[in-house]
């Protein structure tokens, strides 16, 4: 499932299900870090089943383990993977290593398997939902999984060949970004670029030139005059050299942008920021500049790393107060975190990993209902209709990414954009900016406003619009349409080429090539 289209909602609904319907009696729910852990608790306490008045927790016992101590009447287990662990293991926790995804982290260990442990058989849960399943399966953790003898349902928006070799390929459900944006689970973005002088081309500093020299562990600096010269590219920035000026002019675009191009209607309030930094040293820089560029205090901005003072406080106040306006992190809450009044993203660092850019981008697309956006930014006028990508290091350029802007066509007027979908144009940048349009139309117009297009549309709501406008971009629907076709017997062979290729499907599958009538029989 896309990120942020409520993989933990689906689970908590199957949990329900499974204990009220089905001889379930007790369900662990694994995480790979405590701030997942309390992210799903949360979720259960305001869980409210469609068919009971009641709180998920007062129809069931929950515990998140905080020790060893596993109560015995909890019929829902939270734990991260790294507790899970040490209880089999027998060995004491370190509540630090809780705190660190279980792919960074490590436990003292020592060196052998996982051996039963009677007061936790391996019986113990009639199912396990494995949360951030793409990072937290393999290597020693795999150890706590292949001891229990129970159901596995993986939880992931961004699985690896590894993920679906551990499920042997065993895909239960499937989700993507631009179903979830076409539903109104997701909010959609735009990418804004700023691109500097030396991120683009690097510098070269000259030799003989004196420079602050400063420790990477202590940040003491020293001044010294260089033997040679020094070239960098724009790669080595904030890890070789650091060039404030370069930190400063970002920061300078992104308050000006703000107020005149990205969300021109908050006048002066900042929309809740989060900023992607490359290591806690450059967290640090950027934190001490924005500080002069937006002329705020401590409070306006904070860092949120595994080694910043408070992070879970911190965060708890970014998710839910005023304050802080923008947040720093290098990765703590950069997968898997729920913040929904993130309205902006700012990437300063560069992204390699595919997966890891996906995770990130998620941090967005939450969505938010107005009351809830105007709680903590009052100057917003609607609900939360998309969110803006700050690009500052060009990762869209170096980066894979199985989702993207739907908006192609930003210079182009709404209604030009509609007219030109009426007169034909069906090109994929047109359809896609028009349902991105459409589905931020949508999260601004009233329940009757969005009955009178209804009305206006033959019955069809403007959600649905967007969905049809998604299909018309899918080949795969073009394939499912020609399936159906000859199955109703409506045209041979060459007339449902000739109807695929008209909306550019290039390939389709061996029993609609073949087949003349009837393949019911064949495979599909």
């Amino acid at each position: 499932m896309a990120t942020g289209a409520g993989k933990t909602f689906t689970a908590i609904t199957s949990i329900y299900r499974l204990l009220k319907y089905t001889k379930a009696k007790r369900v662990l729910f694994l995480v790979d870090t405590t701030n997942l852990g309390k992210q799903a608790e949360q979720e259960l306490q305001a869980f409210v089943p469609q068919d009971d008045k009641n709180i998920f927790t007062n129809l069931y016992s929950v515990q998140r383990l905080t020790s060893s101590y596993i109560d015995p009447s909890a019929q829902v287990c939270i734990s991260t993977i790294q507790r899970m662990y040490s209880i089999l293991k027998g060995i004491e926790l370190d509540e630090r290593n809780e705190e660190i995804a279980s792919e960074q982290g490590t436990l003292p260990d020592d060196g052998g398997t996982i051996a039963y442990n009677a007061g936790l058989p391996i019986e113990e849960f009639d199912l396990i939902i494995i949360d951030e399943c793409h990072r937290s399966i393999y290597n020693l953790w795999k150890q706590v999984l292949d001891y229990f003898d129970t159901f596995l349902v993986g939880l992931t928006a961004t699985p690896d060949a590894r993920t679906f070799g551990f499920f042997n390929k065993n895909v239960v459900s499937e989700y993507g970004y631009e179903d979830a944006v076409a539903d109104g689970v997701n909010v959609p973005y735009d990418v804004y670029k700023i691109e500097t002088e030396i991120t683009s081309r690097g510098a070269c500093i000259e030799a003989r030139e004196f420079v602050d020299k400063r420790s990477r562990v202590t940040r003491a600096k020293r001044w010294e005059q260089l033997d040679e010269e020094i070239e960098y590219s724009g790669n080595d920035l904030d890890r070789k050299v650091v060039s404030e000026d370069q930190i400063r002019t970002v920061l300078a675009t992104m308050k000006e942008k703000f107020r005149t191009e990205i969300f021109p209607e908050r006048g002066d309030e900042v929309p809740k920021t989060l900023v992607f930094a490359k290591t806690e040293s450059h967290a640090d820089d950027i934190i001490r500049i924005a500080r002069e560029v937006f002329n705020e205090g401590n409070e306006f901005i904070r860092k949120i790393t595994y080694n910043a003072e408070n992070p879970s406080n911190f965060l708890s106040d970014f998710r839910t107060g005023y304050y802080p306006r923008i947040v720093v992190t290098v990765d703590m809450i950069a997968t898997g975190t729920d913040v929904k009044p993130i309205e902006c993203l700012v990437f300063m660092r560069n992204i390699r990993s595919r997966n890891y850019f996906e995770q990130m981008i998620g941090r967005g697309t939450r969505t938010l209902g107005k009351d809830d956006l105007q709680r903590v930014t009052p100057a917003a006028k609607t609900n939360k209709t998309h969110f803006v990508v700050v690009d500052a290091v060009d990762v869209f350029d170096t980066t894979k990414s199985d989702s993207h802007p739907l908006e192609r066509k930003k210079s182009t007027p709404f209604k030009d954009l509609m007219m030109q979908t009426v007169m034909g144009n069906h090109s994929e940048d047109n359809l896609s900016s028009l349902a991105n349009r459409l589905t931020r139309l949508d999260k601004e117009l009233s329940s009757t406003e969005q009955d009178r297009i209804s009305q206006q549309n033959n019955g069809l709501p403007l959600k649905d619009a967007v969905k049809k406008l998604f299909d018309a971009l899918n080949p795969d629907k073009y394939l499912e349409k020609a399936k159906a076709m000859v199955l109703l017997g409506s045209g041979r062979r060459h007339s449902v080429i000739a109807w695929m290729s008209g909306r550019g499907v290039k390939y389709c599958p061996a029993p609609v090539l073949v087949s003349d009538a009837n393949f019911s029989s064949k495979p599909s």
